[in-house]
């Protein structure tokens, strides 16, 4: 896969990002979010929240601009990696990408949020599980004809960097093993080390195209 077809693997403030994405996207686009509803609210409105209290109201502002993107993005939960992997399996976008409706830089996406943090702590939370989920996020994309975004919450200050965390190679799930694959047991890998197979990093300061 060419370096600039690639998926991104972005990180920074989450209101940033969404703030980015609704101005680069068009339909049929689509965000799916790795927690609850509650907890992606409490994320963008909460203490911890690194975005200033006008990039907040520029979001969330009620204007017709906001609204008219906004029901054209659609959004999904997915607080659990259960329901990620079910999800990304039946994915399909609300409406076909059109060329002829192209303008400027705005463009299809499909947008994950925080999908090495929803395996973090579960049976999952591998390179072999982190792995097949960024599979089949990869396959959702090809299959719908969107561009592919992997979007993780960078902690302000950044005491805890999620991409350079370690993990074992198997998941804790692997009752069996092939020829070779005992060797890997117990071994670990930096998350990014992982994703590298499939994406591009940038921070969220940084040019994203």
């Amino acid at each position: 896969m060419e370096s600039n077809k690639r998926p991104l693997a972005v990180r920074g403030s989450l209101l940033a990002f969404l703030t980015h994405f609704l101005s680069v996207q068009r339909p049929p686009s689509s965000l799916i979010i790795c927690s609850t509803e509650e907890g992606f609210l409490e994320g963008l409105t909460g203490p911890s929240a690194s975005a200033s209290l006008g990039v907040l109201q520029a979001l969330l502002c009620p204007t017709l601009e906001h609204i008219h993107t906004h029901e054209q993005v659609h959004v999904a939960f997915c607080p659990s990696v259960q329901s990620l992997k079910a999800y990304l399996s039946v994915f399909e976008a609300c409406s076909k990408p059109n060329p002829e409706h192209e303008s400027g830089q705005r463009r299809p996406i499909l947008a994950v949020i925080n999908l090495i943090s929803v395996h973090e702590g579960t049976s999952s939370d591998s390179a072999q599980g982190l792995s097949r989920a960024c599979a089949m996020a990869v396959e959702a994309a090809i299959r719908t004809g969107l561009e592919l975004m992997f979007f993780e919450t960078a902690e302000i200050p950044r005491r805890y960097d999620g991409w350079e965390r370690q993990v074992g190679i198997l998941s804790s799930t692997t009752r069996s093993f092939r020829s070779g694959e005992r060797a890997w047991v117990g071994r670990t890998v930096p998350v990014k080390a992982m994703l590298g197979r499939w994406c591009r990093f940038v921070e969220l300061e940084e040019s994203l195209f």
